[in-house]
């Protein structure tokens, strides 16, 4: 992979760079006139082995679907290297339910979400690529390109077709930032392994957090949500037909999830991997066969665009002013240091 040394100014193709990238912070970069938004992701150097980085890197930039969050460039500056991500307007998953939908997104949002992370997952399965790495941080949501699964950089291949065993044994550091999303079959960090059916549970984990608004087991201790996986205990769904006392929880008792929706979240989060379906199968299931095919924007409705009013030129501003970028150092992309690539 070539990595370019970036100077200040300076136009690499179409994409222009100031100084302003040299401060670690988020910025705004234009491209040309039409200021297309890049949210950049620094890496430093001296922390990751050269080799891997390269062949990290390389697989990020191979990863062509349109439900995977693109890296479209890699330039080194210094000590640093900055990924540029496509900048989703709407934010991620988890800072929608944060701000618009504290009870959990609507079904048919949820449904929609499903359907292009499945056909995301079966593109990688297909590939022999584990994702390990699906949660709400993950989803990023744009009005225009729809949903995009990010967290490439966590996702591992299966061992060549010859090996006895086409299971992962890597438990690496990677993976277990995100031990509320882990399948038992990983956690257990045994002789067995895991493969592709990992990220089903980890999906159905994710389909819960989404519908109740917060990640299953983040009320335990790291070793008693390991014992309750371990022993079989599912997540479930909180709405009417599942909250033990509806005046617990006003907001989430008062509706009530589709049968099919039910369903589909116990399928994903089976602990036995022989009983738990390929992602292929589970885009059979009513629930994302029938989703609403209406723009993700559409259902959900009280979702708002970032503020991008300072990632492109003033109103008063030149020919030449429109080419350059300008810093985007509000709230509207400062505050999002959780976006996980």
């Amino acid at each position: 992979i070539q990595m370019t040394t970036v100077a200040e100014p300076m136009r690499h193709g179409d994409i222009v760079f100031t100084e302003v990238l040299g401060n670690g912070g988020r910025v705004g970069l234009g491209i040309g006139k039409g200021f297309s938004k890049f949210v950049p992701r620094m890496v430093r150097l001296d922390d990751v082995d050269p080799e891997e980085y390269a062949r990290e890197v390389a697989a990020l930039r191979s990863a062509r679907h349109r439900g995977l969050l693109r890296l479209e460039a890699v330039f080194v500056r210094g000590a640093f290297a900055y990924e540029l991500y496509p900048l989703a307007d709407l934010g991620s998953a988890d800072q929608i339910m944060a701000v618009h939908y504290t009870a959990g997104l609507p079904e048919r949002a949820i449904g929609s979400i499903a359907d292009a992370l499945l056909a995301a997952l079966q593109y990688l399965h297909d590939r022999d690529i584990v994702h390990r790495g699906i949660r709400a941080s993950h989803i990023l949501i744009d009005r225009s390109a729809g949903v995009r699964l990010s967290g490439m950089r966590h996702a591992r291949h299966l061992p060549p077709s010859t090996a006895a065993s086409r299971r992962l044994h890597d438990y690496d550091r990677e993976v277990t930032r995100g031990l509320l999303w882990l399948a038992p079959e990983v956690l257990a960090q045994d002789l067995n392994g895991y493969d592709t059916r990992a990220d089903v549970y980890a999906l159905g984990v994710t389909l819960v957090e989404l519908a109740n608004g917060f990640p299953p087991f983040s009320d335990m201790e790291n070793l008693e949500m390991l014992f309750e996986k371990m022993r079989g205990t599912t997540p479930r769904l909180l709405d009417s037909t599942t909250m033990p006392d509806p005046r617990d929880d006003p907001a989430r008792s008062s509706r009530t999830f589709s049968l099919t929706f039910h369903d589909m979240t116990e399928i994903c989060l089976r602990a036995p991997v022989a009983t738990r379906p390929s992602s292929a199968a589970m885009r059979e299931h009513p629930f994302v066969a029938k989703c609403s095919r209406k723009p993700i924007q559409v259902l959900l409705q009280d979702a708002r665009p970032i503020d991008q009013s300072k990632f492109g030129p003033t109103p008063s501003s030149s020919q030449q002013d429109v080419e350059m970028p300008l810093v985007a150092s509000a709230m509207d992309v400062e505050d999002h240091d959780d976006w996980q690539f």
